[in-house]
């Protein structure tokens, strides 16, 4: 009898276990969603100290002395999301060693430096909203986004006003910093002739925006091949199978308009540019067009990564490109982390084929 009631007993555990852990599974958005939400509302919050854009202190990347002629372009990045937690508050400080840290060992080497085929990087620091804000639509997260943008956009004239007017620029936005881009194409309006070419990756762009009744005006077209110019490459990628993402990406992503600012896409439609293709129609590429990913986290700036050629194709499909499930781990998402599915990759499925897509475009820019 003894026996019998232990065997209850361990069931009993281990049942409870396995419910717990089911539990945490498919409730697993709205565990994440908690623990990293911000403590206090934004009204209250303490932001942090505005950067200086004049001090190379609040630059992750920017070209000096005979470094700022190299090259044909001059680059224009905005970064991913590296901060996740909200226990500082909404907004980070870019002297914060966590989100630094992410910056410049996860995101530059793998995001920003396919770029660098290009010309010389300029990526400012800013005071980016906490990764909560993108997966919320309160108004806290809005204010978020509005103080994040309002850095971007004045390092962005910093920019503009540092560089030689007569060299082509590209602009390229990454994740949240896709976000804040797609509202400087906005709010800037025309931004001349020498732009050669506009990247907004895993970030929708709405095609509301570039076409139909309420388009906006000078807002750049998608790019219809290889070497056109003034026109934009997006893409938000998927694992083949994945509705749930599907769904999350569909619904759920942070869109920012002129008439109604910062709301989630609900369904609307958005573009796709496949970037091993360089082109909008819907053409499946193979893994045999992909010239090379990259696993590139931790590399020193200058050290080229290892490629590995040929690891996935990629086609547009339903505004998503969609890529093989079956790849080496190294370019792979964690698959028991909370949240992974919304933080930065730690790998780059399309480096060789960014790199050369800017280095086309910029030669080809009259």
């Amino acid at each position: 009898m003894k026996r019998n009631w232990q065997r209850w007993i361990i069931g009993g555990i281990i049942s409870l276990n396995l419910l717990v852990g089911l539990t945490a599974y498919f409730m697993r958005d709205n565990l994440f969603r908690e623990l990293i939400q911000p403590a206090v509302p934004f009204q209250v919050d303490e932001p942090p100290p505005v950067p200086d854009y004049s001090d190379a202190a609040a630059w992750a990347f920017r070209p000096q002395g005979a470094n700022a002629s190299l090259g044909k372009a001059d680059i224009f990045i905005v970064h991913p999301t590296t901060a996740w937690s909200g226990n500082t508050g909404w907004n980070m400080d870019i002297a914060d060693n966590v989100s630094r840290t992410r910056l410049e060992t996860i995101a530059l080497p793998n995001h920003a430096e396919p770029f660098a085929a290009g010309g010389p990087l300029w990526v400012p620091r800013y005071r980016q909203a906490v990764l909560f804000a993108l997966l919320s639509q309160r108004d806290d997260s809005h204010e978020a986004l509005n103080l994040a943008y309002e850095d971007v956009a004045r390092a962005f004239e910093t920019f503009q006003q540092a560089r030689n007017p007569k060299r082509p620029f590209v602009l390229v936005g990454l994740g949240q910093g896709g976000l804040h881009v797609l509202r400087l194409l906005q709010e800037k309006g025309d931004l001349g002739p020498m732009l050669a070419a506009t990247y907004v990756i895993d970030q929708p762009v709405p095609t509301a925006l570039f076409e139909g009744p309420s388009a906006v005006p000078s807002f750049p077209k998608p790019c219809q091949s290889a070497k056109q110019t003034r026109c934009f490459v997006s893409y938000t990628s998927l694992d083949g199978g994945d509705q749930r993402g599907a769904r999350i990406l569909r619904e759920r992503s942070t869109i920012w308009t002129a008439d109604k600012g910062y709301r989630a896409i609900g369904g609307a439609r958005f573009a796709c540019v496949n970037p091993l293709t360089g082109a909008a129609p819907l053409l499946n590429a193979a893994p045999s067009t992909n010239r090379g990913s990259a696993a590139a986290s931790g590399l020193e700036r200058g050290t080229e990564p290892a490629l590995l050629p040929g690891e996935t194709g990629a086609m547009c499909r339903d505004d998503l490109l969609w890529v093989e499930v079956n790849r080496p781990a190294a370019l792979s998402r964690a698959r028991f982390e909370l949240g992974t599915f919304y933080k930065i990759t730690g790998y780059n499925l399309f480096y060789a084929a960014l790199s050369a897509d800017v280095q086309a475009r910029v030669n080809a820019l009259k």
